[in-house]
């Protein structure tokens, strides 16, 4: 299969050099985005993309013809033969709709170039309910399966190591203990997605005052803001110390 889809798409490629398959387009608009488009498609000849022209405000450029203004996309859709259009008008343009309302009426599939604001749909998803359709916008990707998924495998891999890791672990709360007779682990209250607040709890590696000593040392901190670290911190343990020291070794 891999080798007959690869020998199609040398064919193809071939064949739409010599101008066989060509599929039009259509650009509304002319301004980056458009003429970066047009580059694209003449780097890339065995896609088989002619572009036909564009219409926008009015004549901008002559690297493709000028096919009339924006209020002449009708009688340009009929009178050429169009199997596309590609639309590179910013998504707050307030001709958008009717732009593509016109490529729908004439059955043309319509193409939209992502601008700064619509590019943030890349990671949307619809959300249905109380009879308003609606998108979500995220910066990262909501796809629910994703989310399950990646949950499911934090919760295994995290379990297995665990689990794995338990003879190191009792090492490690046994050497914590001995070594000052404080509380093994230690909690603090962190900011998570979307801001909320949740209790991490690590081994500690740090004296037990810590906290009280890190007024005193406000004048060693190395880095701004909130953040607080010091490269050669007094306040760890003994333990953390030699671990520190064997890997600088």
């Amino acid at each position: 299969m891999i080798s007959n889809r690869g020998l199609i798409r040398v064919v193809l490629g071939v064949r739409r050099r010599a101008g066989w398959d060509e599929k039009t387009r259509l650009i509304v608009g002319c301004g980056t985005v458009a003429l970066i488009y047009h580059d694209r498609v003449n780097q890339h000849p065995k896609l088989g993309i002619k572009i036909l022209g564009y219409v926008a405000d009015s004549p901008q450029t002559k690297v493709m013809p000028f096919l009339g203004e924006l209020s002449d996309l009708r009688s340009v859709l009929r009178d050429h033969q169009i199997d596309g259009v590609v639309v590179t008008l910013p998504l707050t343009d307030p001709r958008m709709e009717s732009v593509i309302n016109e490529c729908e009426l004439h059955g043309v599939p319509v193409e939209l170039t992502l601008d700064n604001l619509s590019s943030k749909l890349v990671h949307s998803r619809g959300v249905h309910g109380l009879g308003v359709p609606r998108l979500t916008l995220s910066q990262a990707s909501q796809e629910p399966f994703a989310v399950e998924l990646k949950r499911v495998t934090d919760i295994v891999l995290s379990g297995a190591a665990l689990v794995l890791f338990s003879p190191v672990f009792l090492v490690i709360a046994i050497a914590i203990k001995l070594d000052d007779g404080g509380p093994v682990l230690f909690a603090q209250t962190r900011v998570g997605q979307f801001g909320r607040m949740f209790k991490i709890h690590k081994f500690r590696s740090m004296g037990l005052d810590a906290e009280k000593m890190r007024h005193q040392l406000l004048h060693l901190n190395e880095m701004s803001g909130t953040v607080f670290k010091i490269s050669d911190d007094p306040r760890v343990t003994r333990n953390w110390a030699l671990v520190t020291q064997i890997q600088l070794r």
